[in-house]
């Protein structure tokens, strides 16, 4: 009887399942769209929620990135903890296990017309590749979705066995395929860049189209499976 019970706990041992199996952390929406900031508004606020995935508590780290914004704008973070001053760019927090928390960005015009894009990276603390990211446009209506196409990239096309979809800035949650008769070939969801397989199709054209996690298609593109 000794002998099953050791066998069965170094059995548990081999095959109990990693606790990052079906966690993620994730910031949504993303992207966030903010329009209609005016000069004499006192802020914008970009609104998003981080999601702690896993099954136990993170210790995480937000860092601000300003892509572009026009002079004399200022922009701040604030997260599950509060709201800091525009000279913050990096701070710490905890996120407990199964838990959202705010992630916002506030631009402040100070009376001058413009635009911004502003990147938030998260990330654990003592372990940098469990990241996640999201982007916030500010008065970016107009060629928004010239940016988008040119920060999700899709290649080889034409293909053969596989499709790579960039998507390093997270703006596309899911991926679906469709056939010239319009059923849906495929579906799948997405974290950072992708690869994914087409040996099975028949050769042909397809239609890819990339949804973000509102559900909203940002992009459609031709596939052309050699």
């Amino acid at each position: 009887m000794k002998k099953i019970y050791l066998l069965l706990a170094v059995s548990a041992v081999f095959i109990a399942p990693s606790k990052y199996l079906f966690g993620q952390l994730s910031i949504s929406p993303n992207p966030v769209f903010e329009d209609g900031v005016m000069p004499e508004d006192f802020e914008g606020i970009g609104h998003s929620f981080i999601t702690n995935g896993f099954d136990f508590n993170l210790v995480l780290t937000w860092s601000l990135t300003v892509v572009e914004m026009t002079p004399g704008w200022q922009v701040a973070v604030c997260d599950v903890n509060q709201c800091y001053l525009p000279t913050v760019t990096m701070m710490d927090f905890s996120l407990g296990a199964g838990e959202d928390g705010t992630m916002d960005v506030h631009v402040y015009p100070n009376n001058f017309e413009g635009q911004a894009i502003i990147e938030v990276e998260v990330y654990q603390s003592n372990d940098s590749t469990n990241t996640t990211s999201a982007t916030y446009f500010f008065n970016h209506t107009v060629g928004l979705a010239e940016k988008l196409s040119e920060a999700i990239k899709v290649y080889p096309n034409p293909t053969q066995d596989f499709i790579s979809i960039d998507n390093s800035k997270n703006f596309v949650s899911s991926v679906e395929l469709y056939n010239v008769t319009g059923k849906m070939v495929l579906s799948t969801s997405l974290n950072g860049s992708n690869r994914i397989s087409i040996q099975e199709l028949a050769a042909g054209n397809y239609i890819l189209k990339l949804v973000d996690a509102s559900s909203k298609i940002v992009s459609t593109n031709l596939i052309v499976k050699q």
